[in-house]
């Protein structure tokens, strides 16, 4: 039986990508600005960066994918995101952008 503790955690999935060019910047400023403010607001407790394996498709147009643990509601979380006061970059691609909060159904499954 999984205790209150061990219950899977909401989380966010933001997906996004780099101005072409700008990658090298984009990737410093999310890592080492964005992702320690947003670790700074009591809904979040954890976050893991992605780049996709092969490259972007018109099916799957993002390169990155950062997953966000959250503590209680991931719309909450959401919503905290979204009013949050941000060093914002010129190298995040602004155009393209989903965050997406989704809650667990039942416990991880493993082998």
């Amino acid at each position: 039986m999984t205790s209150p503790q061990d219950a899977p955690r909401e989380v966010l999935i933001a997906f996004v990508n780099a101005v072409e060019g700008k990658e090298d910047e984009f990737n410093d400023w999310y890592s080492g600005t964005h992702i320690p403010e947003i670790l700074r607001l009591p809904q979040f407790a954890g976050a893991q960066r992605y780049e996709v394996a092969d490259a972007p498709s018109p099916v799957a147009p993002f390169r990155y994918a950062t997953v966000y643990e959250v503590s209680g509601s991931a719309v909450d979380a959401r919503n905290a995101l979204f009013g949050g006061d941000f060093t914002p970059t010129t190298a995040q691609d602004g155009t393209q952008l989903i965050v997406a909060a989704l809650t667990p159904l039942g416990p991880p499954h493993t082998p």
